[in-house]
């Protein structure tokens, strides 16, 4: 199959194209779910709280770098916030979030407290 793909020719030959996770649109996966017409959502988000920085990178892209993680963070917020509203308006069946708590390193640790208010399980 690969080689199928490399023997392609390009469809763009002018332009050079890099990949990257889909996190970058889509943290969550949850628009592709929503397009698609689901009602009921199990989220797990393993990304835990944002760790203070004691000392910050001092490096050209230390100070880039913490403000996208600081605005992946209120993207992702802002997912769940919008899953929510669509509960309260019983647009969807169901809702289920389970958040890490603390921030993003060792074992995942479930808290009752992760679960937004009005989430049905």
């Amino acid at each position: 199959m690969r080689k199928e793909i490399d023997d392609e020719p390009p469809i763009y030959p002018e332009r050079t194209v890099r990949l990257v996770d889909g996190g970058v649109h889509d943290n969550q996966g949850v628009a592709s779910l929503l397009e698609q017409g689901c009602s009921i959502f199990l989220v797990s988000d393993a990304s835990g709280q944002m760790a203070s920085q004691n000392e910050p990178s001092s490096g050209i892209l230390g100070s880039p770098l913490r403000a996208f993680s600081i605005f992946q963070a209120r993207v992702r917020e802002a997912q769940f916030q919008e899953l929510d509203a669509r509960r309260r308006a019983s647009l969807l069946r169901g809702f289920r979030l389970q958040q890490r708590t603390g921030p993003a390193v060792g074992p995942l640790s479930p808290s009752a407290n992760a679960v937004p208010s009005g989430t049905q399980t």
